[in-house]
């Protein structure tokens, strides 16, 4: 809409490229959310996973989220195109930002809480914890169920165990995982590297 309506008001040059911007990154937010996949989707979510991978987090979406904000704020309202829903669609992605961020800094804590555990244990007996390596009888590994139960195990003498819900674990795994897109699996050297590395952030 800031498009057309910047054509019929004839804005600079500079203006017109910030609309295009913000029209490119828009698009980009839409696939990584769209509900459905073809194999066109897919490799365009492959690219953002190998190369905007800060845009598949909590945080770092929530960080642009703030920044577009901002955009949409200077694009209608400060420029005086349609200063009321400039005002609203601002206020309304800052304020998803906010929530994204949040999110994202709670989990991440949760995350490294029991990160912190585990290093107390000392390097062998995280080794001996880790999860299995691939074999040819076995993919290796740990999905939703065994991260859940290995979470709980560990953190039993807690006042409240640390546990996972599915979409939670999808998280952990992306952003513990090597591969451009993740499998969905914590693997061995994955849980290795996390655990003798520094906070990670979802």
């Amino acid at each position: 809409m800031s498009i057309m309506i910047g054509i019929t008001e004839f804005l600079s040059p500079f203006d017109m490229i910030g609309q295009f911007y913000l029209l490119a990154f828009g698009l980009i937010m839409v696939i990584i959310d769209i509900p459905f996949e073809n194999d066109r989707i897919k490799d365009f979510k492959l690219a953002i996973y190998k190369y905007l991978l800060f845009m598949t987090r909590f945080v770092g979406r929530g960080v642009w989220y703030l920044f577009l904000s901002t955009m949409v704020w200077v694009t209608l309202y400060g420029q005086d195109l349609e200063p009321f829903v400039g005002f609203l669609l601002s206020g309304i992605i800052f304020a998803v930002g906010l929530c994204s961020i949040y999110t994202g800094l709670q989990k991440t804590i949760k995350l490294n809480n029991l990160r912190m555990i585990l290093v107390k244990k000392g390097a062998d007996e995280v080794t001996r914890l880790a999860p299995p390596e691939a074999t040819s009888y076995s993919e290796g590994g740990w999905h939703y169920n065994q991260w859940n139960e290995f979470s709980r195990d560990q953190t039993r003498d807690l006042p409240r165990r640390i546990e996972w819900t599915e979409e939670e674990f999808k998280f952990v795994a992306a952003a513990l995982s090597f591969k451009v897109k993740s499998d969905g699996i914590i693997d061995r050297t994955e849980f290795l590297t996390w655990t003798t590395g520094s906070l990670t952030i979802l």
